[in-house]
């Protein structure tokens, strides 16, 4: 039963489609509604008056005055009946045609034939409005009840039934061709939308569509996509584009049919695309059926090649289209690009400049004092490495995008051995910053070997550490801890996934003390790379999160801060993981890690 009704009533298979179709005929139903309503008053107004002038039954007289102020009051709130008009409607129907049975039935003294036709002109017209499952049952059943009650089935009588019938039946066809009409005006209407807003959106061309006016005889904006809109400053509130077109001087006509009304004016003459365009709606030759053209305008500065449609329908339409100039486009891309590198380099360059200056002058210092002091020649390599760990940041930014692809160098080592060529480092600056530097690990773990690329965990500790230098608190402790982490699977029904598989990460956490709160502490060492973001842009925090992505499952870090009440003042651990061996690892596993809560 339910296919039936959606095969007869066309109801659409999808239910968000159904119900914009009910929004749009609402508001059809509004306008029927009012007119419905207004039709009625009169007869109940005049009704009314005929009952008084005849001195009829208090009765009828008040019924009819009900009737009359029901319709207005209803009138006035119309609107607000507005999504419930499908319903009222439909019951609508069945009181009119219960009201003109009961009319006739009981002897009302009415002109048969004009009341017959008028209520069949009014059954028809709100049988339109109606829901569309009730249309069927209405058709079906209206007409059996009418030649039940009023029709005797006898022999002289059949000619009268089979025309009623008939006359049902044509009234179902009307009705359905009328609401086949009506949905597909509706679905034409929203593919015209998408279309619109498809062109409006993600077109790359500035499109914009005129109308020409007969009456004005001039032209009217009807469509203009977003990038139209945003270069000319143009949309269809400001009616601006006159000036557009003024502006756009033809300097050569791809077609040479559009020249032959044109030779009429001063052969000399310059026109613009305004004139240009009145001319192709003067041309009424049946020789000249082209209806697509390229142009070349001038508009003072620059130029451009258009693209003109055109459409004859009830009104003439132009559809144009503004080919930008794409070498012009490539050169501002390329500009952009460059001018962006140029600042990084030179930023680069000069960042290399003060540092070598400044390398010379304690190598210089470093000469004169080699045979006296040894700790300054350690002093002197710490800052040489900070300065390298500075360079490499630049060096991995440049090349963000293609860390990923480019092929890795891995290195076998032990954690204690990497440590022990940093503490240095460590211990030197902690000292330089008025702070103490203390490194925790069991002895087990200090003998982990590991097997991956070095020289990005020197990069990412380093970073880690020398912002902590700066937003740790003075004369306090920083803490290096290094621990293990081992990760399986819980999930034995994965057919991807091997139920033996563990994948041994390594914990490195720092442990740092700050006066201050620091709201969104984690962003302090790594960032997104997004070149459209307000924030500052921090080199060593993008990179940090490169260097995740390759040795770690997780592309971030992970901050915890307590307040330490006894010092007044907070305490953070910051903690990553890296892979034990890189060459080891199963894509399903890792995918499986990076869900993974640790």
């Amino acid at each position: 039963m339910k296919q039936f009704f959606k095969v007869w009533t066309f109801q659409f298979s999808n239910q968000i489609n159904e119900t914009k179709y009910d929004n749009y005929l609402n508001n059809q139903r509004l306008l029927f509604f009012r007119a419905l309503l207004i039709t009625l008053m009169l007869p109940c107004f005049f009704g009314m008056l005929v009952f008084i002038i005849q001195d009829q039954s208090t009765y009828l007289i008040a019924l009819m005055a009900v009737f009359f102020i029901l319709h207005i009051i209803i009138l006035f709130f119309s609107k607000k009946l507005k999504n419930c008009l499908k319903l009222i409607i439909s019951i609508l129907y069945v009181c009119y045609v219960s009201g003109g049975i009961i009319l006739v039935y009981i002897g009302f003294q009415v002109p048969l034939y004009n009341f017959g036709i008028t209520s069949g002109i009014l059954h028809s017209c709100v049988l339109q409005y109606s829901d569309s499952k009730l249309k069927v049952i209405y058709v079906l059943i209206t007409n059996w009840v009418i030649i039940g009650i009023f029709v005797p089935f006898e022999l002289s009588q059949i000619q009268y039934i089979v025309c009623s019938f008939s006359m049902f039946f044509l009234l179902g066809v009307q009705t359905y061709l009328y609401e086949h009409n009506r949905r597909s005006q509706f679905l034409f209407s929203q593919q015209l939308k998408t279309q619109k807003s498809i062109l409006y959106e993600f077109s790359n061309d500035s499109l914009f569509a005129i109308i020409y006016n007969e009456k004005t005889r001039s032209f009217q904006l009807s469509f203009a996509n977003k990038k139209f809109e945003i270069q000319y400053k143009t949309d269809l509130n400001e009616n601006n584009v006159k000036d557009f077109l003024r502006s756009q001087q033809i300097i050569n006509r791809n077609n040479q049919n559009s020249n032959r009304s044109l030779n009429n004016k001063q052969i000399h003459k310059q026109i613009n695309l305004e004139e240009y365009l009145f001319d192709l709606i003067q041309q009424k030759d049946d020789h000249f059926n082209q209806e697509r053209f390229q142009i070349e305008t001038n508009n003072g500065k620059e130029k451009y090649l258009i693209d003109v449609l055109k459409f004859e329908n009830h009104q003439t339409v132009f559809f144009l289209s503004i080919k930008e100039n794409q070498a012009k486009l490539q050169i501002e891309k390329y500009e952009k690009k460059i001018k962006y590198l140029n600042e990084i380099f030179q930023s680069v360059l000069i960042l290399i400049g003060n540092r070598l200056e400044r390398l010379y002058k304690q190598i210089l210092k470093l000469n004169d004092n080699l045979g006296q002091n040894t700790e300054l020649i350690k002093e002197q390599q710490c800052n040489i490495q900070y300065s390298l760990i500075y360079l490499k940041n630049y060096m991995i930014y440049l090349q963000k995008s293609k860390m990923s692809f480019l092929k890795q160098q891995f290195e076998l080592f032990i954690i204690e051995k990497l440590i022990g060529a940093l503490s240095e480092y460590f211990h030197h600056y902690s000292k330089q910053y008025n702070k103490q530097f203390q490194y925790i690990c069991l002895s087990e773990v200090g003998q982990q070997q590991i097997y991956l690329n070095t020289r990005l965990l020197t990069q990412l500790l380093m970073n880690c550490f020398n912002k902590i230098l700066k937003i740790s608190e003075p004369r306090s402790c920083i803490q290096l801890q290094i621990d293990r982490k081992k990760i399986k699977n819980q999930q034995q029904n994965d057919k991807n996934y091997n139920s033996n598989q563990e994948l041994q990460l390594m914990q490195f956490s720092y442990i740092f003390e700050h006066k201050d709160q620091i709201e969104n502490i984690e962003t302090q060492f790594y960032q997104s790379i997004d070149t459209d973001s307000q924030k500052s842009l921090e080199i060593e925090c993008i990179v940090n999160q490169i260097i995740l992505k390759i040795l770690s499952p997780y592309n971030y870090i992970q901050t915890k801060t307590i307040y330490q009440q006894n010092f007044s003042n907070h305490q953070t651990t910051l903690m990553f993981y890296i892979y034990t061996d890189q060459t080891q690892l199963d894509p399903s596993f890792t995918k499986y890690v990076d869900l993974l809560n640790l």
